[in-house]
C-alpha cells in the first residue's frame, strides 16, 4: 500500500475539449439562440393578434352593444358606400359615347324670347343667350325652343350661374341630366375621381362643370364630358368616375332588450313576417347582440334592384322614380307604371295622403311650386328612402338619406314640397 509520500504529486485539474466536443457545444448554443429569437417572435406576434382581436371585438362589440331605442322599426343605422356602374357598361359607354343625345338646352313650351329671358335671369350674358340660340334646334313640339350651346359656352359657365339654369332646365322635359343630376353629397366629387388614371388638364376641365347645391355637388353634363376625351380608355375611366354614387347601407342591431313583435310589426308590409321572427328571436339571444342586414328586411321587388343598375332592353317600360316607387310591393313589376299620366293617377286615386312617412312602403312625392311631381321615392325607415333618380340607366337604385335627395331636386333654391301617399286600407 502506497504511503502519501509515494503518491503523486498533482496541481489544479486541466479542463480541455476535444474538436468533436467544442463544435457540438458551438452548435449547442446557436440552438439556443435561434430557439430564444423564434420564441420571442412567436411572444410578439401572439401579443400582436390579441390586440388586433381585442379591437376586433371592440368594433363588432360598438356595433352591437347598446340598448333599443324604441322606434317601431328597431336600432337602425348606416354607413356610406360607395357605387359604380359596372365596367363592361363603362366600357360599352365608352365605344357608343357618339350616340349619346346632344348636348341641348330643351325650353318646353317657351319661344326663342322666352328661352333668352330666362337663360338672362339666370346670369348668362347677352353675348352668351345669343351664342346659345345661334345653333337652334328643331325638336319636339313648336312651342318648344332647343338649343345646342355648345362645349365652349357649356364650360365657360360659372358654378352659380350653371346651378340657378340646370334648376330650371330641369323643369322642362327632354333636359335628362338636369333633371337627375349625379350626385356627390359632402362635396365628394373630387374624391370619387382620384382613383382614376385620367389625365389631370381633364380632370380640370371636367372639374368646371361641377355645380353645388346645398351641401351635395351635382353633375349635369355626362355627354359634354365624354367628348372631352381623347381615347376610348380615357371615356370609359371618366364613365366609372362619374357614375360612382355615394349610397347608404343600412343594418338592424338587435339587443338583448330589442323588442321583437314591435320590430316584426313594422317590418311585415314585406312580407316575410314567417322567416323574420325566428330569425330576430335567434339573433337576440346573441351575447352581444348582432347585426341584421337591411336585404332580410325588404320586399322582394327592392331587394332584387337594391345597389345595382338597370339593364333595359327593347320595349321595356320606363324604369324611373314612379315606376319604382308604385312596384315596390310587387312580385311582378306593372309596366303601365312607367307611364307618367297613369303613375301619377295611381297616386290619386289608390292612395291617400297622411302627414308624415311612418309606415314602410310610404311613398314621398316631390312637388314643385307648379304642383307638378318632380320625383317620387319610398320610405323605409327613420330617414332612409329606396330611390331611383331619373329614368337614366347610369342610375342605381339605391339608399338614401331623405336630405341628400331633396337637394338633387331642389329648384333654382326652391326645396321641393313633399305630399306623403299611403295605400289606402293599409
Amino acid at each position: 500500500m502506497a504511503t502519501d509520500s509515494e503518491r503523486p504529486a498533482t496541481g489544479p485539474r486541466q479542463f480541455s475539449f476535444s474538436p468533436l466536443v467544442f463544435t457540438a457545444f458551438c452548435g449547442f448554443l446557436i440552438f439556443l439562440s435561434c430557439f430564444a429569437t423564434i420564441w420571442a417572435a412567436r411572444a410578439t406576434a401572439a401579443h400582436l393578434g390579441r390586440r388586433a382581436g381585442q379591437a376586433a371585438n371592440s368594433r363588432n362589440l360598438s356595433e352591437t352593444q347598446g340598448k333599443d331605442p324604441g322606434t317601431p322599426w328597431g336600432d337602425f343605422f348606416c354607413r356610406e358606400i360607395t357605387l359604380s356602374m359596372p365596367d363592361e357598361f363603362a366600357a360599352f359607354e365608352a365605344i357608343s359615347a357618339a350616340s349619346l343625345p346632344p348636348d341641348t338646352w330643351t325650353f318646353e313650351g317657351l319661344e326663342m324670347l322666352g328661352a333668352s329671358n330666362l337663360m338672362y335671369s339666370c346670369g348668362l350674358t347677352t353675348k352668351e343667350c345669343e351664342k346659345a340660340l345661334a345653333t337652334p334646334v328643331r325638336e319636339g313640339p313648336a312651342t318648344n325652343t332647343v338649343v345646342a350651346p355648345g362645349r365652349d359656352l357649356v364650360l365657360a359657365l360659372s358654378p352659380e350661374v350653371r346651378e340657378r339654369l340646370y334648376g330650371e332646365l330641369a323643369g322642362f322635359r327632354g333636359n335628362t341630366f338636369m333633371d337627375s343630376p349625379f350626385h356627390f353629397p359632402h362635396h365628394s366629387f373630387d374624391a370619387c375621381l382620384e382613383k382614376s388614371e385620367l389625365p389631370a388638364d381633364l380632370v380640370k376641365k371636367v372639374r368646371r362643370m361641377v355645380y353645388t347645391r346645398g351641401a351635395s355637388q351635382l353633375f349635369s353634363d355626362y355627354p359634354t364630358a365624354l367628348r372631352l376625351c381623347s381615347s376610348t380608355n380615357e371615356r370609359r375611366q371618366l364613365a366609372l368616375a362619374l357614375t360612382r354614387q355615394v349610397a347608404v347601407l343600412p343594418r338592424l342591431r338587435i339587443h338583448k332588450d330589442s323588442n321583437i313583435p314591435r320590430i316584426v310589426s313594422y317590418w311585415a308590409r314585406a312580407g316575410n313576417t314567417n322567416s323574420l321572427r325566428p330569425l330576430l328571436e335567434s339573433l337576440r339571444e346573441s351575447p352581444n347582440g348582432s347585426v341584421l342586414s337591411i336585404l332580410y328586411l325588404l320586399p322582394r321587388f327592392a331587394r332584387d334592384r337594391l345597389y345595382t343598375f338597370p339593364t333595359p332592353q327593347v320595349g321595356d317600360p320606363a324604369m324611373d322614380c314612379h315606376w319604382s316607387s308604385l312596384n315596390f310591393f310587387s312580385d311582378k313589376p306593372d309596366p303601365r307604371f312607367g307611364e307618367p299620366a297613369l303613375a301619377l293617377t295611381q297616386f290619386q286615386t289608390r292612395y291617400n295622403i297622411v302627414p308624415v312617412a311612418s309606415q314602410l312602403g310610404d311613398i314621398i312625392v316631390f312637388v314643385d311650386d307648379a304642383n307638378q311631381a318632380l320625383h317620387s321615392c319610398v320610405h323605409i325607415a327613420d330617414d332612409v328612402v329606396f330611390t331611383k333618380n331619373g329614368n337614366n340607366p347610369r342610375m342605381p337604385w339605391k339608399l338614401m338619406h331623405l336630405a341628400d335627395v331633396k337637394e338633387v331636386y331642389a329648384r333654382s333654391e326652391h326645396e321641393p314640397r313633399l305630399l306623403v301617399y299611403r295605400k289606402k286600407g293599409v
